[in-house]
């Protein structure tokens, strides 16, 4: 998986810009959106490269947190990345490897939020801006992933029906053409309709989410899925954008 762009700000937000190379409270030299690897004492970087940095390093922790083996969603993902962002990819062991393995989200939000913590001086000591970011990140681990609708168009199809050519209203998902049983009846292909069920020919017709998708309350059918099924042949003129069933 790859950070979405919710993940990148948050980083960006708790991290913060620095040009030039300084001493996090735990004294480590960083540089850029929390950047810690090779930097030298007063080293000065662009506001260009500092975002390349960022993206760099980010690689890294999405490689890292894909190899836990485990399914997550966008959400949890980029919550992770940022925590291991700051607290390195060898944060995921013990405890919380365990509970992430075990899917026990609840779990490893509770750990996660431990993590306030740095050596100050030699002391172990709560960090305000440490306590904020691990409630960010919890905040985003826990939050429910928000499922985009999937936006569909018609669009206006010529199909060639056994010799007769024919316009019809269609719809293109995943490369699959749709359209509505009714629109290409015709002598050879008699549509049906009782008692909720679809027939073609006489055919019982299976529709499920494999094969059909419902828009405004009109069932589009896959062409090639469903005439094929039932002995048709159907196929595609590349040059002149034709549909051909015969």
């Amino acid at each position: 998986m790859k950070i979405s762009k919710v993940g990148i700000n948050l980083i960006k937000q708790f991290e913060g810009c620095y040009l030039k190379a300084y001493r996090c409270p735990a004294g480590v030299l960083t540089i850029g959106y929390g950047c810690t690897v090779n930097v030298k004492e007063g080293q000065k970087i662009t506001q260009e490269q500092a975002d390349n940095m960022l993206m760099k390093e980010l690689e890294r922790f999405e490689i890292a947190i894909d190899k836990l083996g485990v399914k997550l969603n966008q959400n949890q993902f980029d919550a992770l990345v940022s925590f291991s962002y700051n607290l390195g990819s060898g944060i995921f062991k013990g405890s919380l490897l365990q509970a992430i393995k075990q899917q026990n989200w609840d779990n490893v939000a509770k750990q996660m939020a431990m993590y306030n913590k740095a050596r100050v001086n030699g002391v172990l000591t709560e960090l305000k801006g440490l306590t904020r970011r691990r409630n960010a990140e919890v905040e985003l681990f826990l939050k429910q992933e928000e499922i985009q609708p999937i936006q569909l168009e018609t669009h206006t199809t010529t199909i060639n029906l056994f010799g007769d050519i024919a316009k019809v209203q269609t719809i293109n998902k995943d490369n699959s053409n749709y359209v509505k049983l009714r629109d290409i009846q015709c002598d050879n292909i008699k549509v049906g309709y009782a008692n909720g069920n679809v027939t073609v020919n006489g055919i019982r017709i299976n529709l499920d989410d494999t094969n059909s998708i419902n828009i405004d309350g009109s069932n589009y059918v896959k062409l090639r899925s469903v005439l094929e099924e039932l002995g048709f042949v159907v196929g595609y003129d590349n040059v002149n954008k034709i549909i051909s069933v015969r």
